[in-house]
Protein backbone atom coordinates (compact mmCIF):
# COMPACT_ATOMS: atom_id res chain seq x y z
CA UNK A 1 0.00 0.00 0.00
CA UNK A 2 1.41 3.36 -0.98
CA UNK A 3 0.63 6.15 1.48
CA UNK A 4 1.38 9.82 1.56
CA UNK A 5 1.96 11.83 4.72
CA UNK A 6 -1.61 13.19 4.54
CA UNK A 7 -3.43 9.85 4.58
CA UNK A 8 -5.13 8.65 7.75
CA UNK A 9 -5.76 4.96 8.27
CA UNK A 10 -7.45 2.80 10.87
CA UNK A 11 -5.87 -0.57 11.57
CA UNK A 12 -7.01 -3.69 13.38
CA UNK A 13 -5.39 -7.03 14.12
CA UNK A 14 -7.76 -9.99 13.81
CA UNK A 15 -6.97 -13.70 13.60
CA UNK A 16 -3.37 -13.07 12.64
CA UNK A 17 -4.22 -10.56 9.90
CA UNK A 18 -3.76 -6.81 9.94
CA UNK A 19 -6.57 -4.83 8.32
CA UNK A 20 -5.89 -1.25 7.30
CA UNK A 21 -8.72 0.96 6.16
CA UNK A 22 -8.23 4.34 4.53
CA UNK A 23 -9.98 7.06 6.47
CA UNK A 24 -11.04 9.98 4.33
CA UNK A 25 -9.95 13.33 5.65
CA UNK A 26 -12.61 15.84 6.47
CA UNK A 27 -15.17 13.31 7.70
CA UNK A 28 -15.27 14.47 11.29
CA UNK A 29 -18.97 13.55 11.40
CA UNK A 30 -17.95 9.88 11.20
CA UNK A 31 -14.95 9.95 13.53
CA UNK A 32 -16.97 8.23 16.30
CA UNK A 33 -17.13 5.06 14.19
CA UNK A 34 -13.35 4.67 14.29
CA UNK A 35 -12.93 5.07 18.05
CA UNK A 36 -11.51 1.99 19.80
CA UNK A 37 -14.69 1.69 21.89
CA UNK A 38 -17.00 1.67 18.87
CA UNK A 39 -14.80 -0.76 16.96
CA UNK A 40 -14.81 -3.10 19.98
CA UNK A 41 -18.61 -3.02 19.87
CA UNK A 42 -18.57 -3.78 16.13
CA UNK A 43 -16.34 -6.81 16.75
CA UNK A 44 -18.60 -7.97 19.59
CA UNK A 45 -21.69 -7.68 17.37
CA UNK A 46 -19.97 -9.61 14.58
CA UNK A 47 -19.06 -12.40 16.99
CA UNK A 48 -22.61 -12.56 18.35
CA UNK A 49 -24.04 -12.89 14.84
CA UNK A 50 -21.51 -15.60 13.96
CA UNK A 51 -22.38 -17.56 17.11
CA UNK A 52 -26.12 -17.36 16.45
CA UNK A 53 -26.88 -14.94 19.28
CA UNK A 54 -27.88 -12.05 17.06
CA UNK A 55 -31.06 -11.44 15.13
CA UNK A 56 -31.12 -9.98 11.62
CA UNK A 57 -34.35 -8.41 10.41
CA UNK A 58 -35.36 -7.94 6.79
CA UNK A 59 -36.89 -4.52 7.34
CA UNK A 60 -37.58 -1.92 10.04
CA UNK A 61 -41.18 -3.06 10.54
CA UNK A 62 -40.05 -6.59 11.46
CA UNK A 63 -37.41 -5.16 13.78
CA UNK A 64 -39.92 -3.02 15.68
CA UNK A 65 -42.37 -5.93 15.87
CA UNK A 66 -39.60 -8.10 17.35
CA UNK A 67 -38.74 -5.46 19.92
CA UNK A 68 -42.41 -5.10 20.89
CA UNK A 69 -42.68 -8.88 21.33
CA UNK A 70 -39.48 -8.77 23.40
CA UNK A 71 -38.71 -12.31 22.30
CA UNK A 72 -35.19 -11.46 21.31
Amino acid sequence: MKLSKKVAIAAALTAGAVWAVHRARGRADQAWFWTPEWQAGEREADQELKSGKGVVFDNPEDMFAGVRRADL
